[in-house]
């Protein structure tokens, strides 16, 4: 075994020398898995990690474990893992029900801000493979460069853009100490999501937060729960209406994977072009955004 540090949970766990069952039910952490070379190591997913197909990563036909925030951990038992990956947030609860079980696990951060760039150093570590991490947070850090280069050459520097989510049925609005807030930031961009003095907003907080802030806005990137938004599908404040809408795709920007920061600069492209239509939407799906 060996002792890692677990930053989330502020204190040592014992992993294994050698990986090589895996259950993960995160999709930006099964992305990371996936490109860390332990694709035939994945034994277990949640139904959200499936998604990551259409987006072009290669993710095994394992079994269902549980849902983002829950576990079976019959299903668990069954498989014999002999590692857990867990993200902090919502998934803090599972920890219980893996250490009764006597499952070992591990808990990566929720990237705040810039954070995002160390997220696949942060995985590759707990699983051994760290050079490996590091390659994924340079392609991860290029692709935020590409983002910013397309933004100069676009003549974006400076759009002011507002970003939105679905998750679920909750309507969301990102902070500022969020990944999405900050990588739009730094690619050039005037995020009025910085006015929010949180990562994320939810409910009527994110939608009284919108209306406020939508009165600004050049143009608004909307995620929606779904692999292939239709023009014309998002519910927005009434404050939103007539402004330019980029309609993307389920994970498209929730994801904090090395694969967000890759896709950032189609994503830039695409709101330009919502941006020249100067009202209605421009909708992506999944597809639209994969890489290579």
């Amino acid at each position: 075994m060996r002792r890692v540090y677990c930053y989330e949970l502020r204190r040592y766990l014992e992993v294994p020398e050698r990986v090589e069952r895996v259950v993960s039910l995160t999709p930006s952490v099964t992305a990371v898995m996936a490109d860390l070379g332990f694709r035939e190591s994945i034994v277990g997913v949640s139904p959200w990690c499936r998604l990551l197909r259409e987006y072009g990563v290669d993710v095994p036909d394992a079994p269902i474990v549980g849902s983002y925030a829950s576990i079976s951990v019959e299903v668990l038992k069954r498989l014999e893992p002999d590692l857990v990956l867990l993200a902090g947030g919502y998934q803090l609860r599972i920890v219980e029900d893996l250490e009764r079980a006597g499952v070992r696990y591990f808990v990566t951060r929720l990237p705040r801000g810039l954070e995002v760039l160390e997220f696949p150093i942060e995985v590759s570590y707990a699983v051994g493979r760290v050079e490996r991490g590091f390659e994924l947070a340079r392609r991860g850090l290029e692709g935020l460069w590409r983002a910013r280069e397309v933004v100069e050459s676009l003549g974006l520097r400076g759009a002011r853009v507002l970003v939105a989510m679905m998750i679920g049925s909750d309507f969301v609005l990102p902070g500022i100490a969020s990944h999405v807030v900050q990588c739009l930031g730094a690619a050039g961009l005037r995020v009025l999501n910085d006015r929010v003095e949180a990562s994320y907003v939810w409910g009527e907080q994110a939608e009284g937060c919108a209306a406020e802030l939508c009165a600004d806005a050049d143009l608004i990137l909307y995620q929606l729960p779904t692999l292939h938004p239709r023009e014309g599908g998002a519910k927005l404040p009434s404050a939103c209406v007539g402004k330019p809408i980029l309609v993307l795709p389920v994970l498209a920007l929730s994801d904090y994977s090395h694969l967000f920061l890759a896709r950032l600069s189609k994503i830039v492209r695409c709101a330009a072009n919502a941006l020249e239509r100067r009202g209605g939407y421009v909708a992506l799906s999944a597809s639209d955004l994969r890489i290579g």
